[in-house]
């Protein structure tokens, strides 16, 4: 998949909303907190940075102690014993590339949780050497649970990142290390952690990407294709914009009217599968587990033979919602009440600028979703199914949900007490079984200081009542993904993860 390719699939109605904030020249400009009591009462050491986003509070506010905001990713690279790279060159790598750009990696949240501040920290601080490199699969799944459920210390900071060397192939953090033709002798793995109010999985693979040798190339390519369609977009915008704008105005009024509508409805009628599992309460714990699906090629080609509006995301959906009826099944052969439901309801995160941010433009969290509902049960046959999940995911990407979400995020953190949020949050869901987050990746092999990266893998917090968490994303051409669940609800993530190629599989034949 090419650069190109890559960014030609957002919407150019994004890409003009984008406009408004030009990639900017140098760093970007912190504005000083404006309350004067904090001023008096700050630490002269710390220095208070701009306010806290809506949605960086809400993050802070809708987790609990047992299930933090972390987004836990790591990125494994490939090299030689002799070409190892020590920890201080990895360190001043994103020192460089990262920290000196982004200064959102430089904060952590003052006490009040309304403001960022720069407590002027070491690197150490922040990346650290371990001494054992994870030499199986089970142990660097059980770094990847503590990344997820151990709670972040956000006064002191928002991130942080384990970093270690060991055999190559030992942490099968590398998919098919075995059959690789080079030989490498050693992989390096940096496992992060990073508390969601940081920012979010659009801007991580930003700072992702800035640290790699090839970072200048993808910033090219992303001003190259913007400038093409802003240009097309202006183009067509004055010809049509005064004789469209009443009617698009009317048309956005009945979208939001119809996305409410649907939204209220959903959490009225829908129910959650799994109640008689859980029993009132959510496990302490979670079960990881990370794979690759396939090729991207193939992977379009099974959703293209479907038909020409299905998406790899609707190819997502569909291998995730089979996976949750087996697990629905499994837990039926235990305990009578619990049906597989005609329907269930999954949460899909949408990044409100079409999963891109121009160089020059502030890390952040600008995510909205929406819910869809889609079907589930041994009496739909394959293609019948694949087709019916796909018309509803077009249906609902036309809504204007993303959007409602987001400012009513917005609205529950500013004027709302801790534990409305967290109401909020569980019923907005409507009982979703999952969140499935898809990022795109690099579509290019890309390196650290010469040592090319093989792996990247990403992993979401739980959101309040939603019991699985996936990431889908792509790298290299190669659709891979990261899945965080409750281990009441999937005591079995390898399991689970069988369970979506089985049905992946099945799609497959289609072709």
């Amino acid at each position: 998949m090419t650069i190109t390719s890559w960014i030609s699939s957002v919407n150019p109605f994004v890409l003009f909303s984008l406009a408004k904030e030009e990639p900017k020249k140098g760093k970007d400009i912190i504005s000083k907190a404006k309350d004067s009591s904090h001023k008096e009462n700050a630490n002269p050491k710390e220095k208070i940075h701009r306010q806290l986003t809506s949605l960086g509070r809400f993050t802070l506010r809708s987790q609990t102690d047992e299930n933090p905001s972390n987004i836990s990713f790591f990125v494994a690279f490939a090299h030689d014993k002799k070409d190892a790279l020590p920890i201080q060159d990895f360190q001043q790598l994103w020192i460089n590339r990262v920290m000196s750009h982004h200064e959102r990696f430089h904060f952590a949240i003052d006490d009040d949780d309304h403001y960022f501040k720069d407590l002027k920290k070491p690197i150490d601080h922040y990346i650290q050497q371990v001494p054992n490199h994870p030499e199986t699969e089970h142990e660097l799944k059980e770094r990847i649970q503590d990344m997820l459920l151990s709670p972040m210390n956000v006064n002191s900071k928002l991130w942080e990142a384990q970093y270690s060397t060991g055999e190559y192939g030992s942490s099968n953090a590398i998919f098919n290390a075995e059959n690789d033709n080079h030989n490498y002798e050693q992989e390096t793995l940096c496992l992060f952690k990073v508390h969601h109010s940081l920012c979010d999985g659009v801007s991580i693979s930003v700072a992702i990407g800035d640290c790699t040798d090839e970072s200048n190339i993808l910033k090219q390519k992303i001003m190259e294709e913007y400038k093409r369609r802003r240009e097309a977009h202006d183009a067509m915008f004055f010809l049509l914009a005064l004789r469209r704008s009443l009617l698009k105005l009317f048309a956005f009024i009945v979208a939001v009217l119809v996305s409410l509508s649907l939204q209220f409805w959903k959490m009225l009628v829908s129910s959650d599968p799994f109640k008689h599992v859980v029993n009132g309460d959510m496990g302490i714990g979670s079960s990881v587990e990370f794979r690759n699906i396939a090729s991207l090629k193939e992977i379009k080609a099974v959703a293209k033979s479907f038909s020409k509006r299905t998406t790899v995301n609707d190819v997502a959906c569909v291998i995730v919602s089979y996976a949750i009826q087996k697990q629905i099944e499994e837990h039926a052969k235990n305990n009578n009440n619990v049906k597989v439901p005609k329907k269930i309801n999954i949460t899909i995160p949408v990044h409100l600028t079409g999963g891109i941010l121009l160089p020059g433009q502030q890390l952040g969290n600008k995510i909205g979703g929406f819910v869809a509902s889609v079907p589930i049960g041994d009496s739909w046959k394959p293609t019948d199914r694949v087709k019916a999940i796909s018309k509803e995911l077009a249906f609902q990407k036309k809504l204007p949900s993303p959007y409602i979400s987001w400012y009513l995020a917005r609205i529950f953190t500013a004027y709302f007490p801790e534990w409305v949020t967290k109401w909020s949050l569980r019923r907005f869901s409507a009982n979703s079984c999952a969140a499935i987050s898809n990022v795109r990746g690099f579509p290019i092999p890309v390196h650290f200081d010469s040592r090319q990266v093989k792996m990247i893998c990403a992993f979401v917090p739980l959101p309040p009542g939603i019991p699985i968490g996936i990431v889908v994303s792509s790298y290299d051409g190669e659709v891979s993904f990261g899945l965080n669940c409750d281990h009441k609800i999937v005591p079995d993530a390898v399991k689970f993860g069988d369970w979506m190629l089985e049905e992946y599989n099945r799609l497959l034949k289609n072709i």
